[in-house]
């Protein structure tokens, strides 16, 4: 996202586990991936952001590899988000797009 360099943004990852691999935090090469220092980094191995973003008994549901923009000033429980897509690989383009324009309104 290096258009948003030295831009006031806050970034929250959570990592949770999904599958078989994620049986543990992860590593430090892993939380390297994203080395900006506006961003912080949680592990939820109970998935409970999932379960409060719509997961249910069913194992399709589990919300993972999911971007979401939320406008300045939002709180916790308090809206929905500008922008909201997965998976990350996919829709790279059109978040960078939605942090942008949420930028611009500043």
């Amino acid at each position: 996202m290096a258009k948003v360099r030295g831009e006031p943004v806050a970034v929250f990852v959570v990592w949770e586990k999904v599958i078989s691999s994620d049986w543990s935090p992860p590593i430090s090469r892993v939380l390297a991936r994203i080395p900006d220092s506006r961003v912080t980094q949680f592990w939820d191995p109970d998935r409970v952001l999932s379960h409060h973003l719509g997961e249910s008994d069913d194992r399709k549901t589990i919300v993972w590899d999911w971007v979401a923009v939320y406008p300045k000033g939002i709180k916790w429980g308090g809206g929905q988000p500008a922008y909201s897509g997965r998976p990350v690989v996919r829709v790279a383009s059109e978040f960078q797009n939605a942090v942008n324009k949420e930028l611009s309104r500043r």
